[in-house]
């Protein structure tokens, strides 16, 4: 059964929840029949990944260890996620996340894990971030 969920984004101010979007929210709630039991959820929002992070992962661990080792970055990706990543490892609930559903801290922690694991498992040394990692890759 595919049942509606609605995501929405607010601030808390004197004690009162200010949507950003309204009558987006008041829509979807008459969108659903009269006693449709509800959940809510209320989670302070957390500070996504930054596209420097992203890009630095793919361009300086997926594409390194790829180049390096013959698997393609997809799989160096699997592997990576699938190793660092995976929630409730053993049992029927496992899954990995995705990435793009992770704090900025914890794929800061993923990378720093990443680049040990490769070190270690495929003798690939990562270089550190830095202001000219993007360049240097670009050489390759």
């Amino acid at each position: 059964m595919n049942r509606p969920k609605g995501i929405f984004y607010g601030r808390v101010r004197e004690g009162q929840i200010i949507f950003q979007n309204k009558a987006t929210v008041m829509r979807f709630v008459e969108s659903l029949m009269e006693d449709t039991p509800i959940v809510v959820t209320i989670e302070q929002e957390h500070k996504k990944p930054s596209l420097q992070m992203y890009a630095y992962y793919e361009a300086c661990i997926c594409k390194r260890v790829s180049k390096d080792v013959g698997y393609t970055p997809k799989e160096v990706d699997e592997i990576l996620c699938e190793r660092f990543l995976t929630k409730f490892r053993g049992t029927k609930a496992q899954y990995v996340p995705s990435k793009a559903d992770i704090t900025d801290e914890e794929f800061a922690w993923f990378i720093d894990h990443s680049i040990q694991f490769c070190a270690m498992e495929f003798g690939v040394c990562i270089e550190p971030a830095n202001r000219r990692w993007k360049e240097e890759r670009e050489k390759d």
